[in-house]
């Protein structure tokens, strides 16, 4: 049977590399479509479309390790003693 305490810490960074991951995945699209695809599709403009991917992918990391920072800052230790 794990601690409370630990299901708890566990439980709030449990979403945070999914963000991580996400984004990216984003930035890696992004790049594709930006540097790598040469094809044309009528009025869309896939380098375009790739930086605005880039620049979500870029933007997610830096909310997710904010909101990671956050977390880290409110979880406090379960297993201290009250004081008397």
């Amino acid at each position: 049977m794990t601690d409370p305490a630990l299901r708890f810490i566990r439980s709030s960074t449990k979403g945070t590399s999914m963000y991580f991951g996400g984004s990216i995945a984003l930035l890696a699209i992004g790049a594709i479509l930006s540097f790598a695809v040469r094809d044309n599709i009528n009025s869309i403009d896939l380098v375009t479309v790739g930086y605005i991917l880039m620049a979500a992918g870029a933007l997610g990391i830096v909310l997710s390790l904010v909101v990671s920072g956050q977390r880290s800052n409110a979880v406090k230790r379960r297993d201290d003693v009250p004081p008397r």
